[in-house]
């Protein structure tokens, strides 16, 4: 048991900065991590939701929201055909529609002389989504999108 509590306090102390080496390797900021929403979140809290829900990193790209604005339209009874992709959804509450914008950032590993120019860019000015309550307490959103021609070369988000 013992052994067991020395490897994963090991675990725990060595994974930010094996995360902050990887992402080193982007040249990015790291995928946002957001607290728990437990109330209807305001537009800038579904903004959040939606980047902490999309945000991604793994061994060979990392996929980042930024420029995420959201505005929330009024609430509907949950329907199982229109929300059937809805996580967790806590099926006897209310669903919130969204609309908003954002860019999304797919970035790869940096290369000599790749600095700068590693991640492709798409702009969603009209994306779609929906923010819901799960079955848990908490809140969720998405966003669907983006939905125009991406743009390759381009430098990553890093604040």
């Amino acid at each position: 048991m013992r052994a067991f509590a020395i490897a994963t306090v090991a675990l725990i102390v060595s994974a930010p900065s094996a995360f902050a080496q990887n992402v080193e390797r982007f040249r990015t900021r790291p995928p946002r991590v957001c607290a728990e929403v437990r109330v209807k979140p305001t537009p800038e809290q579904a903004a959040a939701l939606v980047q902490c829900r999309t945000e991604t990193m793994s061994e060979g790209e990392i996929y980042l929201l930024e420029k995420v604005r959201v505005q929330m339209g009024s609430a509907q009874p949950y329907n199982e055909k229109a929300h059937v992709f809805l996580t967790g959804v806590d099926t006897t509450a209310k669903v919130f529609p969204i609309r908003g914008s954002l860019t999304a950032y797919r970035c790869v590993r940096t290369k000599d002389g790749g600095v700068g120019t590693n991640c492709v860019t798409t702009a969603g000015p009209n994306v779609q989504g929906y923010c819901w309550p799960t079955t848990f307490g908490t809140w969720d959103c998405i966003l669907s999108g983006p939905d125009s021609t991406p743009i390759p070369n381009q430098s990553p988000p890093v604040g």
